[in-house]
């Protein structure tokens, strides 16, 4: 688990299956802003390891990987919490609101290391973006909710579906 404590800094502990926790520790670094956005945990055999976080002087986006421990910008300054998604492919999207309030993606391919930098998805958010993918679903589909997206339509489920196309 992961939490924004009481300073506004990032905690972390493990619980076990049978409840129990590894205690609360610190990961360091600067105060931090909205909500905490984890990698993985939610399909089988993916331990989460990676969280995406802004920084609370400058609202710039950063990840902390805690298989190897430390802070690393990703460029971009957000103006609402940060989605991620994990893809079926291995690939990792993170979505923001820009100081344009447009949305923006930022995609890691599978086995990479490095992003490879924002791309603005248009329209104008009136909220902070949420994403959702089918575990085993096309990695080019991905499903956005939890903002108001003017200037796309909305499906009957008043989902906000977005497709594209990206390289690989």
């Amino acid at each position: 688990m992961v939490v924004r404590d009481a300073d506004n800094r990032v905690s972390t502990t493990v619980l076990s299956s049978d409840g129990s926790t590894t205690g609360w520790t610190g990961t360091g670094g600067p105060a931090v802003r909205g909500n905490i956005a984890l990698t993985g945990g939610h399909r089988p055999g993916v331990q989460p390891n990676e969280i995406f976080l802004q920084d609370a002087a400058t609202r710039a986006v950063m990840t902390y990987n805690f298989d190897q421990p430390g802070r690393r910008g990703l460029g971009g300054v957000a103006n609402s919490d940060i989605a991620v998604l994990n893809l079926s492919d291995g690939s990792v999207e993170i979505f923001v609101r820009g100081t344009t309030d447009q949305l923006y993606v930022n995609r890691r391919a599978p086995g990479a290391t490095n992003f490879i930098g924002y791309v603005n998805l248009r329209g104008i958010l009136t909220g902070s973006p949420g994403a959702g993918a089918a575990l085993t679903g096309d990695p080019q589909r991905t499903s956005m909710s939890g903002a108001t997206l003017n200037g796309c339509s909305t499906g009957s489920n008043g989902h906000t579906s977005t497709s594209r196309t990206t390289s690989r």
